[in-house]
């Protein structure tokens, strides 16, 4: 049940909504997959942002988008999309089976409970999961 603190942004005990991150590099790297089937290479890695950096008017003259905006640019092509846009099929993929296993992890846990007490979770929750694009 800890993964309630871990991914849960909202919903009810009954409706948990959760938001896994997209996978990252060691160091905390988001990898993106460009959506332009002409860009190449397709893969590409943004780095953390620092939340204490402040924007000058020089460098935002250059710049095709406010920063922490959700869109992300392909460096590559150019193409401007949402975040959700840049996620690899496998990135979704692994998100929806890492729900499956907090799934079970949840089931394991109420088991476990009505072991220990004869007790059952009065409701078994439904989750909804999607894949987040941290910045």
């Amino acid at each position: 049940m800890d993964f309630r603190n871990r991914y849960r942004i909202g919903g009810t005990s009954e409706n948990i909504t959760l938001d896994i991150p997209a996978s990252q590099t060691l160091d905390g790297r988001i990898y993106r997959y460009s959506p332009n089937r002409d860009a190449h290479p397709r893969h590409f890695v943004l780095g953390n942002h620092d939340p204490d950096f402040i924007v000058r008017d020089e460098a935002r003259v250059r710049m095709k988008l406010e920063p922490r905006s959700k869109q992300s640019i392909c460096p590559y092509s150019g193409i401007v999309a949402p975040d959700e846009e840049f996620l690899h099929p496998d990135d979704r993929d692994a998100a929806l089976e890492t729900r499956k296993i907090l799934e079970g992890e949840d089931q394991i846990a109420s088991e476990e409970l009505h072991a220990l007490t004869g007790r059952t979770a009065a409701v078994r929750p439904s989750i909804f999961a999607r894949t987040g694009a941290y910045r």
